[in-house]
């Protein structure tokens, strides 16, 4: 399990900068690239993110996006969406199937969890993706177990506390993306 033309090596964030809603990101390899911040806005551990004076607070602290509230953003979810490999909300009337990318739903302490909601037919038993890094995994819904993949120890951790809070949510919205419908976002591990 492996995401979409993802890098070897992280190449590492030099400079971060806002235009209005949208991030702009420099790598140390010479690539750059903007995010909108929009959809982040959804999750609410990043709704101070919907003021335009609070976001043009954004720093850089060894190597990681960071606003003074304590936000923070997972670089290699960064650079992901810097260089346009996750789909986002902005991007819904694109289509994808497997091995493409996929909505974030949550985000906490550089974990992102996902759900496909265009592959209904694909998927039988109800899962969610977690990413951190370079790494990723899939939890099964029902029972919490690890399906695939690997997150390293305290994020697992962190994963399946969340979970146990948001399994009720989880089951909505895998009914959601079931029925071809995108999964909401839930409130992340606090």
């Amino acid at each position: 399990m492996s995401v979409k033309h993802t890098p070897t090596k992280l190449p590492r964030i030099v400079d971060v900068s806002v235009n209005g809603s949208m991030l702009h990101v420099a790598f140390d390899d010479g690539t750059a690239g903007t995010i909108p911040l929009a959809p982040l806005c959804e999750i609410p551990a990043f709704a101070a993110l919907k003021n335009d004076s609070y976001v043009a607070s954004v720093r850089l602290e060894r190597g990681v996006v960071c606003w003074p509230g304590g936000e923070d953003l997972d670089p290699w979810w960064v650079h992901e969406n810097a260089m346009g490999y996750y789909v986002t909300r902005e991007d819904e009337q694109n289509t994808y199937g497997q091995g493409e990318p996929m909505p974030a739903i949550s985000l906490f302490y550089g974990v992102v969890i996902s759900m496909f909601y265009r592959e209904s037919q694909q998927h039988h038993a109800p899962h969610f993706h977690a990413s951190y890094a370079e790494h990723e995994a899939v939890f099964g819904i029902a029972d919490g177990s690890l399906i695939a993949g690997s997150l390293p120890n305290n994020k697992r951790l962190l994963v399946e506390a969340w979970l146990e809070i948001h399994r009720e949510d989880l089951m909505s919205n895998w009914m959601l993306c079931r029925n071809g419908q995108a999964p909401l976002p839930i409130t992340p591990l606090q």
